[in-house]
């Protein structure tokens, strides 16, 4: 499946035969929730020209979906530092 896919796939229908040759078919449609991640923000107060440092947490949708940690969070820019 296709990493970004998500809602119900058009299915396949699987056919199997006995001993005898009777042929019996099943149709198998998986749908697929996304997975989403959650934040928790952080807010400081500080003095102008004073050096203000947060770390919001970031919590994986699902552990069998973790996040990756050897991508670095980004701004809403795309940069990874201010």
């Amino acid at each position: 499946p296709e990493k970004s896919f998500t809602g119900t796939a058009s299915g396949v229908t699987v056919k199997r035969v006995d001993k005898n040759g009777t042929e019996i078919t099943a149709k198998y449609t998986p749908t697929v929730t996304p997975v989403t991640p959650t934040a928790t923000p952080v807010e400081t107060t500080g003095k102008q020209g004073q050096t203000q440092t947060g770390k919001p947490e970031f919590t994986e949708g699902d552990s069998r979906v973790p996040m990756n940690d050897d991508v670095p969070a980004t701004f809403d820019d795309g940069s990874t530092t201010k």
